[in-house]
């Protein structure tokens, strides 16, 4: 039985904010944030690097968050969001809650999103910053992945988080590999 066919007896998913305003957008126009600047993560167990495929045309997408403004990233010449996928890779629906911290943002988004079995949810990052993102699914151990703020540039870059039936949190990433900045010169050899 096709995955498809199963996630079409689930009704659709609600998307529910837990008390943050302000913090999603339109992906292409998104506003900063209301950020709380002296919020830290809580400490949590980190995601574990892990191969997996997932293949988004199978599954169905609960939303979109945004994080920052697309403004601010290209002054930063990273004219690409990153793209950060949280997949319910589970037989049954299920809360999971995605918190994302940056180190000059504060708590940027804190979300609990009622996934159905089998679905999806993208978070966009516009802003380079030292960012941890936090995934918990329901009553199990909230796990995290971090970003350095160098490693934001003009490639797109792609993280797919899976939150497995156990609860476990494993990652996937992907860029692409586009030369940034000027090209180098060669002096030559007349001086």
């Amino acid at each position: 039985m096709r995955r498809r066919s199963l996630l079409a007896t689930v009704p659709t998913a609600a998307l529910a904010l837990s008390g943050c305003s302000g913090v999603l957008g339109d992906a292409d126009t998104a506003e900063p944030t209301d950020r709380q600047a002296n919020s830290t993560p809580e400490p949590a167990r980190p995601a574990i690097q892990q191969s997996f495929e997932f293949d988004h045309t199978e599954s169905d997408s609960v939303g979109e968050s945004a994080v920052g403004s697309r403004a601010a990233a290209t002054d930063a010449d990273a004219s690409l969001p990153w793209r950060i996928t949280v997949w319910n890779d589970a037989a049954a629906a299920r809360s999971i809650i995605v918190t994302v911290y940056g180190e000059s943002a504060g708590r940027a988004l804190a979300e609990t999103i009622e996934f159905p079995a089998d679905a999806y949810h993208t978070v966009l990052l516009f802003e380079p910053d030292e960012y941890t993102i936090q995934v918990q699914a329901a009553d199990r151990a909230r796990h995290e992945y971090h970003i350095d703020a160098d490693e934001f540039d003009c490639n797109g870059h792609t993280t797919e988080i899976r939150v497995t039936p156990a609860g476990d949190v494993q990652y996937v990433e992907s860029s692409t590999l586009v030369l940034c900045g000027p090209l180098p010169t060669t002096e030559s050899e007349d001086g």
